[in-house]
């Protein structure tokens, strides 16, 4: 096939995402309003698609990617996503539910943390026992109640601060990491804003998150993102007067390479430049270490979203540049993006935006995969798929599993939701 051939078909394939995508719409778009129900359809056939990839033990596991592939990893994020997707769009499988909680169970070493079974691949142990422990909070049962406790003690344990040799002036100070081991003493391992998230909201949603564990986070937070007073504190800096403090986020002082910002300069002075995604992990950061959402900092974080409110890509991550990180990130931009006008109530049509954009990549039997590119491994339909059940769960509009009162047991109750909340 000649490569002009090749290009036609691929415009032809755009295209017909985009008359899909039009058709589920509908009327949804005419006249600018907006239905909490738009979202439904696809929702239903995201989610009944993951359910379908559950294997037989109770996991979800990748052939794609030998990270994901013993399933600790993947397991608890899936389950986590589906828990979340109203009844009244899918309801739970009990026996399903059940089985993943049971491979989560089985899977959790002496200390609590998961990600650490096969001694060959680190299966991400902080984002999976983070996840696990809100999953079994959310739908396991009162016999979990140790266990839980269990795996905050170790997530709380993880944190870089004096206890593992970190100083406050320390650019790690206050987050978490990837969960590597056997690190010396004031030995970081890979930090980031991400991480730090996810143990955020995971101590806070069991009740597990002390005040002093809040307060080294909102160090950390502070210096990731762009604001005068932290200037002094950043890897790269800038005179005050030469300031591009604009209130965004960037991803890591640890991890130069993984700020998929890159670097705005202004003379010989240069400083990490803030990009969509991890602005809105910072802002669901503070929100779960206990900011109000109308403080400074958020609003100032709030107010550079405002500013690029793009859903098809994440702005900020240069087009330019050598590698496709803003096309590698397409999904999980979706998701995070759409969790945080959520969490902050924003107004305006950015449901229908935001659905609007991720329609498109949806295929027939209900699954998305991200085929511009493998950097973030989104072209693992398993990860592709729950990022955009996350974003067409919040598209939705109501009611939605929450896990702020402990656990319930599918097999108990009939029903694994807890609480809901308007999201």
């Amino acid at each position: 096939m000649s490569l002009l051939a090749f290009r036609g078909l691929v415009r032809a394939d755009r295209m017909a995402r985009v008359m899909v995508a039009a058709t589920v719409l509908g009327t949804v778009a005419c006249g600018g309003s907006e239905s909490p129900r738009s979202a439904a359809e696809p929702l239903r056939s995201a989610a009944r698609w993951l359910w379908s990839q559950q294997q037989a033990d109770g996991s979800w596991r990748s052939d794609r990617y030998s990270i994901f592939r013993g399933g600790q990893a993947l397991t608890p994020f899936l389950l986590f996503g589906l828990l979340q997707v109203p009844e009244s769009v899918v309801e739970l499988p009990r026996d399903g539910v059940n089985r993943a909680l049971d491979f989560l169970r089985r899977h959790l070493d002496e200390q609590g943390a998961l990600g650490y079974a096969d001694p060959a691949i680190l299966e991400y142990p902080v984002y999976a026992t983070a996840y696990a422990m809100r999953c079994l909070h959310l739908a396991g049962t009162e016999e979990d109640r140790p266990l839980i406790r269990r795996m905050a003690r170790w997530l709380r344990d993880m944190q870089c601060a004096e206890g593992r040799g970190f100083s406050s002036e320390h650019p790690a100070y206050g987050a978490w990491s990837f969960g590597e081991r056997h690190l010396a003493q004031g030995e970081s391992g890979h930090v980031d804003l991400s991480h730090t998230r996810r143990v955020l909201e995971a101590l806070e949603a069991v009740g597990e998150c002390s005040s002093d564990h809040r307060q080294r986070a909102f160090r950390f937070l502070a210096l990731t993102q762009k604001q005068l007073p932290e200037q002094a504190r950043q890897p790269f800096s800038l005179d005050q007067e030469d300031s591009i403090a604009d209130g965004g986020f960037y991803y890591s002082p640890i991890v130069f390479d993984a700020n998929k910002g890159g670097f705005e300069s202004r003379g010989k002075d240069c400083w990490f430049a803030s990009y969509s995604t991890p602005t809105c992990d910072g802002i669901l950061a503070l929100l779960a270490a206990g900011d109000p959402d109308d403080s400074p900092r958020i609003r100032d974080a709030r107010q550079w979203l405002n500013s690029r409110p793009r859903w098809d890509l994440p702005d900020g991550i240069p087009a330019e540049s050598p590698l496709p990180w803003d096309r590698a990130l397409r999904f999980y931009h979706y998701a995070v993006r759409a969790e945080t006008y959520a969490a902050l109530d924003m107004d305006g049509p950015w449901r229908q935006e935001g659905l609007q954009a991720l329609l498109p990549w949806q295929q027939p039997d209900g699954r998305f995969e991200n085929t511009e590119s493998s950097l973030q491994k989104e072209d693992e339909p398993l990860l592709a798929t729950i990022h955009a059940v996350i974003a067409l769960t919040r598209f939705q509009a109501t009611s939605v599993l929450s896990d702020e009162t402990g656990p319930q047991s599918p097999s108990r109750s009939g029903n694994a939701i807890a609480s809901s909340r308007n999201l």
